[in-house]
């Protein structure tokens, strides 16, 4: 599995545990992880570790999203595709420069594995209509929430080195 593979992979178990067990996510990443992530050094940690900052600092932004985009009550979603859309969200909106589809289908992987038989269709239609109204914003110059800054892109080089 890929760097990235992984860190979504945390970032939704991270999200999961910190939903059920209503702790911060930085107290559930304290306990689900083996990592330091006081000094991340590998990809897998940079990357993880800046998700979940996203989705927390962002959540405001990344519910309003997921609100507009659904066809039905948030509270009609199982959590585990609640914090599947909410970390995918997180990543559309910081690593910009990577491709909305890539995101979208790991997601769906995701949801396949642990959510609700049919739940993935959820979660990929909440998130293409998401990325649309994103990508739309990004075009018409109009503010679109991404948060595009020298961390992110730095970790994103060093994922293509």
């Amino acid at each position: 599995m890929t760097a990235r593979r992984l860190a979504r992979l945390a970032v939704v178990r991270v999200l999961y545990a910190a939903l059920l067990q209503n702790i911060s996510a930085e107290e559930a990443l304290l306990m689900t992880s083996q990592s330091n992530f006081e000094k991340p050094e590998t990809l897998e940690d940079k990357l993880t570790l800046a998700l979940l900052q996203a989705a927390d600092e962002h959540s405001a932004r990344i519910e309003t999203l997921t609100v507009e985009a659904l066809s039905r009550p948030l509270t009609q979603l199982s959590d585990i595709e609640q914090v599947i859309i909410r970390a995918a969200t997180a990543e559309l909106l910081v690593f910009p420069l990577t491709s909305h589809r890539v995101v979208i289908d790991e997601a769906i992987e995701i949801a396949k594995q642990f959510g609700a038989e049919g739940g993935y269709k959820i979660v990929n239609g909440t998130l293409n209509a998401i990325a649309i109204k994103l990508r739309n914003n990004h075009a018409g110059k109009v503010s679109d929430g991404t948060v595009e800054n020298k961390e992110s892109n730095d970790i994103l080089e060093d994922d293509n080195a």
